[in-house]
């Protein structure tokens, strides 16, 4: 894998794009079914906790809630601590904040919550692994990335702006 290309065509992915490959990663990876909120462009806020994505799995009996707070920054100390925030007001068991930049943050228990950091290479090596986006000589597939570029945009096109309202999140939770 080409570490350093792979991490520029990630850090030069919109928003919209990234969460959509990080879902693709997360749905393979494990993580059950991948939830998109309602955040899909920079100016955007984060209507329900501050997290963009949402991954429910159930493991035999046990049903295991993970959000995921998408950052297109370098990881600061208050992005933690927002997610940790979110991640005890949502019930969640574990939080991760991604990032498509290099990060040398690290978490593990925080107060009560499991915070993870997932960085440039390590969402790089799922997708190297889940063979998303990465050619096999381990360059970044680029026609994939302007096709992933070009579905988000027609996706941003017919999403209908509706305004849900508090309850109908909390019913849905």
């Amino acid at each position: 894998m080409n570490e350093k290309s792979l991490l520029t065509a990630l850090q030069g992915c919109s928003l919209h794009a990234f969460i959509l490959l990080l879902s693709a990663c997360l749905a393979r990876a494990g993580f059950g079914d991948v939830e998109v909120m309602d955040r899909r462009m920079p100016g955007q806020k984060s209507r329900f906790g501050g997290y963009e994505l949402r991954c429910r799995a159930i493991h035999g009996t046990t049903e295991i809630l993970v959000i995921v707070k998408v950052v297109r920054d370098s990881i600061r100390l208050r992005m933690l601590d927002e997610l940790a925030g979110a991640a005890i007001r949502s019930g969640a068991h574990v939080g991760i904040l991604a990032t498509p930049y290099i990060s040398k943050e690290a978490t593990s228990a925080y107060g009560s919550v499991h915070l993870e950091v997932l960085d440039g290479t390590e969402i790089g090596r799922l997708m190297a692994k889940f063979g998303l986006g990465v050619r096999k000589d381990g360059f970044p597939d680029y026609a994939y990335f302007g096709e992933l570029e070009a579905a988000s945009e027609r996706l941003l096109n017919v999403i209908p702006q509706i305004k849900v309202g508090k309850e109908n999140h909390d019913r849905a939770l």
